[in-house]
């Protein structure tokens, strides 16, 4: 009779985190479209910030019992001003491109989301870019 061993215990056990991880990924990968697309369509009705403030608020009552659940694995200050300045500058990136949700295709505004960042570091960064064959 072969006994499982404690390598392949641990083996297992990090192939299930693994799997668990893909399956939150994807499926998070699912929801953000589903999110983008509300937020683009409660633009028609209310205000850009007040979209931005109860999608914001939906998701801290998701995430903050994630975080207390998942205390004990987690390092460091729970609460400290540099995650309260994350928040605020993740509010308002989020701001803006739901703004830019309400005066632009869904498409472009993403886009641009993700476009802007090498614009501005090409802009104010004095590194030269150049495609690597």
């Amino acid at each position: 009779m072969n006994l499982p061993t404690n390598s392949s215990l641990r083996s297992n056990r990090a192939l299930s985190e693994t799997a668990v991880g893909m399956i939150c990924m994807a499926l998070a990968m699912f929801l953000l479209p589903v999110g983008d697309t509300s937020a683009k369509l409660l633009t028609t009705v209310l205000h850009p910030v007040e979209v931005t403030l109860w999608r914001v608020v939906a998701q801290g009552l998701c995430l903050v019992p994630v975080a207390f659940f998942l205390r004990p694995r987690l390092h460091g200050a729970m609460f400290s001003p540099i995650i309260a300045l994350s928040g605020a500058l993740v509010a308002m990136t989020l701001t803006s491109l739901i703004w830019a949700f309400s005066v632009m295709s869904l498409a472009t505004a993403i886009a641009v989301f993700f476009i802007e960042p090498l614009i501005l570091s090409k802009r104010f960064l004095p590194h030269t870019f150049r495609l690597s064959s």
